[in-house]
């Protein structure tokens, strides 16, 4: 997961305890960068917008649930990864 912005690294630096802000590319190891991803998009993070704004049990919007991270930059591609892995899964193929 790659963040911009001094306050993200400020940010992430406090919540996982290690300094990001001296060390930035600590922030692509794997346990780092799956913490920020997750937390990120459950919180809201990057833009304000939650995952959980656009993909719940109730709703699945892949197009605008790109809007919580980069806007709708490349929002058609991704939408259509994310309902082919979806399908995929439903099928039993990814188990």
């Amino acid at each position: 997961m790659q963040i911009t912005w001094d306050y993200n690294y400020k940010a992430y630096s406090e919540k996982l305890g290690i300094d990001l802000v001296s060390e930035p590319d600590r922030a692509l190891e794997p346990n780092n960068s799956l913490f920020i991803l997750i937390d990120g998009f459950k919180n809201g993070v990057f833009t304000g917008k939650k995952l959980t704004d656009y993909v719940s049990k109730d709703r699945v919007d892949f197009l605008n649930a790109r809007r919580c991270i980069n806007g709708l930059d490349h929002a058609e591609q991704i939408k259509e990864f994310a309902e082919d892995f979806l399908s995929k899964l439903d099928a039993g193929e990814l188990i």
